[in-house]
Order: C-alpha cells, then structure tokens, then sequence
C-alpha cells in the first residue's frame, strides 16, 4: 500500500502545482455560466485495487450570483483494476461557490453504472475547479461510489475544463 501512498501524494502535489500555475496565470473574473467539456485522467480505488482511468465529460452550469448550478455527465471512463477492464457511465448534479474571480469550489451527487452490468450505484464527491484563461480551467476530483453498505470505489482526478 506505500505505493499507492506515494502515487496519491504525487498526485495531489501535482494538482496542487497546476492550480498554483493556474492561480498566476488567472484573468479576471472567470465566467462559470453555459456549457462546458473536458477530460479527466487519474486512478480508481478500491479494497486496495488501484488502477488508472481517463474518462471525457460534458455539463453545463447556471450561475447565480455567487452560487453555481449545473448537471453533467462522463462516459466511456476507462478503468483497469488487477489487469481487467471497466467502462463507466456517470450523471450528476453539481453545486458549488464561487471562489475569488476564478475559483470554484463544488459538490456532486448522482449515479454511476459500470460495465459489464451497468447497475446503478449512488455516487457522491466534490472538487476544485480554477479558470486560467477565458475558456480553459484546471479541475482535482474526489467521487465516491457507493455499492453498498461496506462496499466503495474511489475516483481521483484531475483534468482541463474547456468553456466555449
């Protein structure tokens, strides 16, 4: 388990120097409102399996004053755990606040299916999300996956939000 403690602080310290290069890179007043997409890469967690994934995702928010609304969805999130493979399909809400002018910090919830069966399992996290130009941020991840009472997978992410 070291292993996977050395790869999570990497991980972390490398989210953390891209918001740190984000933050100085920063324009005014990040606009949060309308359509998004991206790419997420990062690792999935669980009983001590770890093993990478990069999924695409598109949402699309709507701002209120300091208050941030919006719905999005993953598909084809790749997985390989213990040399097997899973596709992902996740939707969820999102909400969070503004930050500054470029900062947002946000909560998730809804539901996730994975391959082969694609059952439904509740699905809870949050993250940081920093705009560093007018149409780009940098966004770090947490979600949890619920399968059951003792039963939960972790996604850990990072990746680059385009605003058109």
């Amino acid at each position: 388990m070291g292993g996977f403690k050395h790869f999570v602080l990497a991980m972390t310290a490398s989210a953390g120097l891209t918001m740190a290069v984000a933050v100085a890179a920063a324009k005014d007043g990040f606009d949060w409102q309308g359509f998004y997409l991206g790419v997420l890469g990062g690792v999935y967690v669980e009983d001590g399996d770890v093993g990478p994934t990069i999924s695409k995702l598109v949402g699309f928010n709507v701002v209120t004053g300091d208050l941030v609304f919006g719905a999005e969805a993953e598909a084809l999130g790749l997985s390989w755990v213990d040399g097997d493979f899973y596709a992902n399909l996740m939707a969820r809400a999102r909400f969070g606040i503004v930050l500054g002018e470029d900062g947002l910090l946000y909560g998730a919830a809804g539901f996730s299916g994975w391959t082969p069966d694609f059952d439904l399992y509740p699905t809870i996290g949050g993250g940081a999300e920093l705009g560093f130009s007018e149409t780009l941020s940098g966004r770090f991840d947490l979600q949890a996956i619920l399968y059951g009472a003792s039963e939960v997978g972790y996604l850990v992410r990072g990746g680059i939000i385009i605003h058109p």
